[in-house]
C-alpha cells in the first residue's frame, strides 16, 4: 500500500492490506481512512471495511460489515447529514 503524507509531502510504503481487495473505496475519517467493499481474489463482491491505524501501520477488520457485497463502490461518511 503507497500513502501519501501530505503534512510532509511525502509518499511511504505502508503494510499490504491482510488480503488483496481490488476496485475498493476509500474514505477519509478525522485521523485515518477506510477501505469500502472491493472486490476480492476471485472477483467476489466483499462487504469488508478496513481500517488503517496511523500509529502503528496495521489494518483493522471492522466488526461492523456491509449490509450487502459490494465491488466497484463509492462511499462518504454521512454523519452530519
Amino acid at each position: 500500500m503507497v500513502l501519501y503524507k501530505p503534512t510532509y509531502n511525502s509518499i511511504i510504503l505502508g503494510r499490504s492490506l491482510p488480503a488483496p481487495i481490488y476496485a475498493a473505496s476509500v474514505v477519509q475519517t478525522e485521523n485515518t481512512f477506510l477501505i469500502v467493499g472491493g472486490l476480492g481474489q476471485s472477483a467476489n463482491s466483499l462487504d469488508t471495511i478496513y481500517r488503517y491505524e496511523p500509529t502503528t501501520g496495521a489494518w483493522t477488520l471492522m466488526r461492523t460489515r456491509l449490509s450487502h457485497t459490494v465491488g466497484r463502490v463509492a462511499a462518504v461518511i454521512a454523519d452530519k447529514w
